[in-house]
């Protein structure tokens, strides 16, 4: 599924929005997206995603460094607390 969706991306995306090849993670529950994600390329697609989390120590930049972890996606947490 996806190399399909890679494949999109030449097409006009609401056109191929529309059609059944294409991967609605907000339709999903968590756990088909999870293995979407998971199931993508490392050194093709992982590898070349990043996550920024500016804010601080909180719940939420631990919840962003566990996800992140988890999902082998590199994570920068940036405060402005000075």
């Amino acid at each position: 599924m996806a190399t399909r969706t890679w494949h999109a991306v030449g097409a006009e995306m609401e056109e191929f929005l529309k059609s059944e090849d294409a991967f609605r993670p907000w339709e999903a529950d968590a756990t088909e997206s999870s293995k979407y994600v998971k199931g993508l390329d490392q050194s093709e697609v992982i590898d070349t995603w990043g996550a920024l989390y500016c804010g601080g120590k909180s719940p939420l930049a631990t919840a962003a460094a566990a996800t992140t972890k988890e999902y082998g996606v590199s994570l920068a947490i940036e405060s402005f607390a000075w």
